[in-house]
Parts: structure tokens; C-alpha cells; sequence
């Protein structure tokens, strides 16, 4: 398909490409970027694939730059003005500076040949990853009306590929689809009381080529790897709460070899291009059959053989549901985190509209007495509604460490400015500052001190200056714009009903990749291609499904004559009582095939008594 799209695009077509994971999409736009004159626009949503693309295109002599969150005013000027009066060929930006006003004025002059947005499902709301910020892309072509638009993606479903061309407002329908089949890959799903020791018996079993292990949280993947290093396994573990230099070196490391297996939350594996991955196993569960598929794709991109298992125990899909319960918090409790935030901040109310601010997640979570995912519930909800604009940024927290000794702080006044106020502060509410790095939040300790955090900020610089300790300013912290100024949160309107009809579409994906991996009747490549709106009519034979078939010396006649049998007994609503005296559901396999027809909408159990309600089998 990388032709067919690259023809269009050079046609000026807006397109969409839909490519599986491993299917070359950034040819699709490198290529025609390369071939128009002028610059190449690509809306990216991670900093880390970015900076991937833009390492590849500089290796090759292609000038290409970012401008990103992480930028300075200064440097962020001086990389616009390059792209509008040199030859940059390629500038990535992510979605949520496509509204800095600096941003928008020197995109007007440039000689713009394409605007490309990556990872494009982030537009939708019934994508797998919506990001609000993706939803501004459609006003930047405003600018440059005869543009053609190229959005790409590895994995949308039907009503997800209609709401990207909608959101980004093209000319005319425009899809260029390749068959999200992965023919190379053997998936399968194993239902285990023991999924650490099913882990190490799969690692023990696929030594070749390279592994990807998928982890919920950053301590399961610390202490999964430890174990598989204990077991003798090469291994190393990735996780958005490592400091940059930490990430770099797990991935290189990977990537080079020396390390086999990497085991990663989802923070891992976007844009990664690494061949020989014969194995993807993941311990916990994803967010949506469209992130399983997309992390399972990771395997297998040489077209050789490999495997992608998802290990479960009943329990975990409990807990999934519990968790999907706390993303959606009540509208009290949105208005509640709302009411702490502004609080958390000094803001009165009507102050704050256009400025950011940094907040520790986990400490505003404390406050509002809900667990964490609970507060990124709410918080997204308030971005969605649109009061506010949710930076995270989960990584590296400030550290403190003591250079001098006990006896010079004893000797500062500690009113006598504001660094001797904090230095006195810090040594009243934390231990160990003189034998290691201590970590702190500029926050807490602003309230503590009546002080605000530029002021602490300040502070600590001083005493830093001044010799009397070691302050490593964090890294990456997540942050909140107001984008309104503060209500009362009593006044806060919240589209109640978009809020229950975002919770319905996630249940429904959550109970979408439930079925999948008990439906254990069904081949595993049939059932993801259907979800995908693909009509597969032919069985893949290689999945644990289609294998443990074989192994039993079960047909596909033998599946017909349980299903005719049916058919005979229920020809008319019949008592499951009745049913089980005829049709011996203790049966594991008959069981799984009555449980596949009710999940496939075949049969109906209603009031004790099962009829069929569909004639006819696909």
C-alpha cells in the first residue's frame, strides 16, 4: 500500500493510511516529503518516537528538527526560523503546540508540502488512546487550505477510520487499507494460576531472537525482570518513571542485543523498528484489543515466525473491571479534585485563565482521597470538558542532597532570608539528606513555608550556589494549564451525558478484549480481524485455539454436528434444564461452543430458557 499512498499524497489527495505495526508507515510520508519542495509537517503524539524518526532521517543527511514542550522560547524561535528560511525538510511538532501562537505564525510562512499527523486513532473519541489535543489538528490546515492532509495509523476500527477523515476535515473520502492480518504471528491466550511460571517455561522454551514482556506498572516490571535475571535470562526493564539517560541505555541495550529481553509498560515500543522480536508476552492486560494488537505487533516485523501470548487468571479480569470503574470517577468527585486543585494553587476565583502550573499527581490524589487513576480520571474529564489542559509528564522527581555538615545550618538564622527559611524547613521534614539523594516536592514544601514554588525553586538554587547542598530540579513534572479561569465548583458544567457515553465505549472495548481471550472456541486471528470489520472466512491454523483443535482431532464437521444438534433440540425456546439432559454441557468443549454462540449474538438465555436468534451461521 506504501505506493498507492505515496501516489495519492503526490496527487494532493488528503489520505488516510491504514498500515499494520511492522508495515513501513513512515515511508509513506518521507518519501513524498522528500520528493515536493518545501517542508514536511508530522504531528507526532510521543517525544520518544520523534526523537527516533529524527535520529533515522538525520543519519540519512535529511535535515529534520522538533519543537516540543521541552524547548525553550529562545530555541523554539530559532528552529521555526529555520524551517520558514532554511532547508529543513522535515519539523515534527506535538499536537498540543500546534496552538502556541509563536508556532502558528511562522507556519504561515513556511513553504509547507504536506501536513502528516501520526498515530492518527488519537483523534478520535472511540479510539484506543484519544488525545483532546489532537482534535485542534483540522484548525492548523485553515492556514494552509491546499495542503494535502496524510493521517496514518496501525490499528482503527470502522467508526474510528470514518471520525479521522470527519476530525480532519477531508475533502473527499480517501482510504488506503492493507488487511491488519499478521500471518507471521502465532497468538495465544493461556489462562494460568501461575503466570510467573508460565512466563519462565515460555522464556525457557523461545530462547531465539529477542523478547518483549508487557507489564501495567512500573514495580512489576523492576521485579519481573529481576526474577527472569535470576532465572539466567539476559534481561533488562523500561518504564516512564527512569530519568532519560536510564531509558536510553534499557532500549539500547535491547535494541543492540546485549540485553534479550526488555520488560516495559505500554510507555515502551512505539516507533521501535527491531526485526528480530520472535516473542511479545503480556503478564497483565491492556487497555483495548487495539493496544494488544498494536504491542503484539512488535513481534515478528522481519517476516519470520513468532509467537504473542496474553497470560490471565480470572482475577485479572476483576481487577481490569475495578480499575476501569476508578478512570471514571462520579461528577462530585471531578468537581472535588477541581475545588483542591484551584485550592492546592492559591488561584481565586476568576484568576489563573492561560497559566501553568506543576502539580504532583500523587499528592493531589492524597488530598482528594481517591487513588491515583481515580485523579487522572478526573482530571482528563475537566480537560475534556474543557477547563483545563493535563500535561503529564511522570518522570524523574527533584532531588536534594546536604553538602555541608549539621553544624553550619545550626549556625544560619533561619529568618533571616528565604534560603536559611527552607534550608531549616527541609531538615525539619526530611531524613537522610546528609547521606543521600532525598527526594522533594517543591510544592509541599512552598506550602509549608507560605512560599510559592518559584520561590522554593530560587531558594534551593541558592543554596546551591552558596555550597550547601546538591539540588537536582526534576525532570519532566506533570503540569496543568487553566484554560478557564477558576469557577466555583459548584458553577463547573460538565456534558454529563459525553462523560457516560465515553465510560460506555470503554466498557464495551474492556468487555471486547474480555471475549477475546476466553473465547478459546474461536480462531484468535479470526476473532481480532472481525473486530477490525475484517471478514475472514478461513481459520489461521497456527493459533493456541486452532492448535489445541488439531491436537484433539477436532474438525471443523465435527463443530457443525454439536451445532446442528443444537439447532434440533432448540427448535423453539427451550429450558436450559431440558437442554443439558440432551446436549451434556459439563462438556468443555460443548461448553465453549454454547458460550461462543451466546457471545456471538446466535443464542439467547433468557428467564431460564435458551432460543436461537439467528438463522443462519456466518
Amino acid at each position: 500500500m506504501q505506493e498507492d499512498i505515496v501516489n495519492s499524497i503526490i496527487a494532493g489527495h488528503d489520505t488516510l493510511g491504514l498500515l499494520p505495526t511492522g508495515g513501513g508507515k513512515s515511508v509513506c510520508y518521507q518519501v513524498p516529503g522528500l520528493m515536493l519542495p518545501g517542508i514536511t509537517l508530522v504531528i507526532s503524539p510521543l517525544l520518544a518516537l520523534m526523537k527516533d524518526q529524527i535520529q533515522g532521517l538525520k543519519s540519512k543527511g535529511i535535515k529534520a528538527e522538533s519543537v516540543t514542550s521541552l524547548l525553550s522560547y529562545r530555541d523554539m524561535d530559532r528552529i521555526l526560523d529555520n524551517c520558514v528560511y532554511g532547508d529543513v525538510k522535515f519539523l515534527f511538532v506535538s499536537p498540543e503546540r500546534l496552538q502556541n501562537d509563536l508556532f502558528k505564525a511562522r507556519f504561515a510562512l513556511m513553504k509547507v508540502n504536506l501536513i502528516t499527523v501520526d498515530e492518527a486513532h488519537c483523534i478520535s473519541q472511540w479510539g484506543h488512546d484519544f488525545r483532546p489535543a489532537y482534535r485542534n489538528i483540522s484548525s492548523i490546515r485553515e492556514l494552509k487550505p491546499k495542503v494535502p492532509i496524510l493521517a496514518l495509523t496501525a490499528t482503527a476500527t470502522k467508526e474510528v477510520v470514518i471520525d479521522i477523515q470527519e476530525q480532519l476535515a477531508f475533502k473527499k473520502g480517501n482510504v488506503f487499507q492493507k488487511s491488519f492480518s499478521r500471518d507471521n504471528i502465532r497468538f495465544a491466550a493461556l489462562e494460568q494460576e501461575d503466570k510467573r511460571g508460565a512466563l519462565f517455561r515460555i522464556m525457557k522454551r523461545h530462547k531465539e531472537g529477542s523478547a518483549i514482556v508487557y507489564v501495567r506498572n512500573r514495580r512489576r516490571a523492576k521485579e519481573l525482570a529481576g526474577d527472569l535475571i535470576q532465572e539466567g535470562h539476559s534481561c533488562t526493564y523500561y518504564h516512564a518513571g527512569l530519568s532519560n539517560l536510564e531509558r536510553e541505555k534499557a532500549q539500547d541495550e535491547w535494541i543492540k542485543g546485549s540485553k534479550k529481553i526488555i520488560v516495559a509498560t505500554n510507555a515502551f515500543g512505539m516507533g521501535i523498528d527491531k526485526p528480530d522480536v520472535r516473542t511479545v508476552i503480556h503478564y497483565d492486560l491492556s487497555d483495548s484489543l487495539e493496544s494488544y494488537y498494536q504491542e503484539a505487533g512488535r513481534a515478528g516485523r522481519d517476516g519470520e515466525t513468532a509467537i504473542a501470548v496474553q497470560l490471565f487468571h480470572l482475577r485479572d479480569m476483576e481487577e481490569f473491571r475495578i480499575q476501569l470503574d476508578r478512570n471514571f470517577p462520579s461528577v462530585e468527585d471531578v468537581k472535588m479534585v477541581y475545588q483542591r486543585l484551584a485550592d492546592s494553587l492559591s488561584l481565586a476565583s476568576g484568576s489563573g485563565q492561560n497559566e501553568t502550573f506543576p502539580i504532583d499527581i500523587s499528592e493531589l490524589s492524597s488530598r482528594c482521597k481517591l487513588d491515583v487513576f481515580g485523579t487522572i480520571g478526573a482530571l482528563k474529564t475537566l480537560e475534556l470538558n474543557g477547563f483545563i489542559a493535563l500535561h503529564e509528564g511522570l518522570s524523574t522527581p527533584s532531588r536534594i542532597q546536604m553538602t555541608c555538615n549539621r553544624r553550619q545550618l545550626d549556625d544560619l538564622d533561619p529568618d533571616s532570608s528565604p534560603m536559611t527559611k527552607v534550608l531549616h524547613l527541609l531538615i525539619r521534614n526530611h531524613t537522610g539528606l546528609f547521606s543521600s539523594p532525598t527526594v522533594v516536592r517543591e510544592e509541599e514544601l512552598g506550602r509549608k513555608a507560605g512560599m510559592s514554588t518559584k520561590d522554593i525553586q530560587s531558594a534551593l538554587e541558592q543554596a546551591q550556589l552558596t555550597g550547601l547542598l546538591e539540588y537536582v530540579a526534576r525532570k519532566g513534572s506533570s503540569s496543568i494549564t487553566f484554560l478557564l479561569a477558576r469557577h466555583h465548583h459548584s458553577d463547573l458544567r460538565l456534558d454529563v451525558k459525553a462523560m457516560q457515553e465515553r465510560r460506555a465505549r470503554q466498557t464495551d472495548k474492556a468487555e471486547s478484549l474480555m471475549r477475546y481471550f476466553m473465547n478459546d472456541f474461536e480462531c484468535r486471528a479470526r476473532q481480532m480481524l472481525s473486530y477490525f470489520g475484517e471478514n475472514v472466512k478461513e481459520d489461521c491454523g497456527s493459533c493456541d485455539v486452532c492448535t489445541r483443535r488439531k491436537e484433539k482431532g477436532k474438525d471443523q464437521g465435527l463443530w457443525s454436528k454439536d451445532i446442528k444438534l443444537l439447532k434440533t433440540l432448540i427448535k423453539e425456546p427451550i429450558s436450559l434444564d431440558d437442554l443439558k439432559v440432551h446436549f451434556p454441557l459439563h462438556d468443555p468443549v460443548r461448553s465453549q461452543l454454547f458460550r461462543w454462540l451466546i457471545d456471538k449474538d446466535y443464542l439467547a438465555v433468557e428467564k431460564g430458557k435458551v432460543r436461537w436468534k439467528k438463522e443462519k451461521l456466518d
